[in-house]
């Protein structure tokens, strides 16, 4: 359970109404506009060219967008959503000022396996193989922090 409060405490950083967040059961297509991608707002989750073209999709109150995770928020509620690798991308180059390129997207539905409330077992461990190396991609939003 501790999942959806993380959420719920997340999207709440930007948009104080919410009451609830769900996950989303079905994927959306999202046209990015050439006006949409003319926005400069780097490192700003919830108005870069992605964001713009979300809101106005959904007709939206609001929407956040993370590199792997998107929240679009209409009234008291909050839907997750997944970031395929193509809109991942696309917010890497728009962040270090590249910007992002005008198309069709799709917002992904949240598989069983990754919904919230939903166990993530095991740990850091790598077994045999000794201490996982991870890289962490600089100079890019991280959601969370405003």
């Amino acid at each position: 359970m501790k999942t959806k409060n993380n959420a719920l405490h997340l999207v709440r950083k930007y948009f104080p109404q919410v009451e609830i967040v769900v996950d989303s059961g079905k994927s959306v297509i999202i046209e990015v506009t050439p006006g949409d991608a003319s926005s400069r707002d780097l490192k700003n989750p919830a108005a870069c060219a992605f964001a713009r073209a979300t809101k106005r999709t959904f007709v939206a109150d609001g929407v956040i967008i993370g590199r792997t995770t998107s929240y679009v928020v209409i009234n008291k509620k909050a839907s997750r959503y997944m970031n395929p690798e193509t809109v991942t991308r696309e917010i890497v180059s728009f962040d270090r000022g590249a910007g992002f390129y005008p198309g069709i997207y799709v917002l992904s539905r949240v598989n069983p396996s990754r919904r919230l409330g939903v166990s993530h077992r095991g740990g850091n461990s790598t077994g045999k193989h000794g201490k996982r190396l991870r890289h962490v991609t600089a100079n890019v939003r991280v959601l969370g922090e405003k």
